[in-house]
């Protein structure tokens, strides 16, 4: 984060200190919940809309990642403002399944690759209980064979957890 700052002060041009901030804070959540961060400090740092200069274009998979869930967060608050009147918003697409279906192309094989793990192990997964990330424990709790914890998981990423709707489907 600090050799990000210093490069851009560095040619003269402000910084998004939230965007940056931003990208801290999912690469930390993301390393800690899955193992793997989403490398969004990698990325190219958003330009203001004030530089005149040359702006190359911004395809980083951590930004697709990024914004996904950042509108899905969005999305979400939307729906609980409208209560069971939100299916009205999304009469022709579930805006939030869509943005899902983006951050989930980095969460799936994660989840995919711990379960296969502890199948892989064949019953000795063992997760010290100060080390290991989030999804870590969560296998661990699994037996291994079952795709629940994926399917669980997943369903509560992805705001789709009937407790979270309040028994409603998307």
């Amino acid at each position: 984060m600090i050799s990000k700052l210093k490069e851009r002060f560095g040619h003269g041009t402000s910084v998004n200190i939230q965007d940056l901030l931003s990208r801290y804070t999912t690469d930390t959540a993301t390393e800690f919940l899955f193992g793997q961060d989403v490398k969004g400090l990698s990325g190219e740092l958003p330009y203001p809309s004030t530089y005149r200069g040359h702006i190359p274009p911004r395809d980083h998979p951590s930004d697709r990642f990024t914004d996904a869930f950042d509108r899905a967060q969005r999305y979400v608050f939307t729906r609980g403002l409208y209560a069971s009147a939100w299916r009205l918003l999304d009469f022709w697409e579930d805006t939030v399944q869509i943005q899902m279906g983006i951050t989930n192309q980095f969460i799936d094989p994660l989840i995919h690759a711990a379960l296969q793990k502890k199948r892989d192990a064949k019953g000795v997964y063992e997760v010290d209980k100060d080390d290991g990330t989030l999804l870590d424990h969560l296998v661990q709790q699994t037996d291994g064979t079952s795709n629940a914890l994926s399917h669980r998981l997943t369903s509560y990423l992805k705001g789709t957890q009937p407790s979270a709707l309040s028994g409603m489907k998307p």
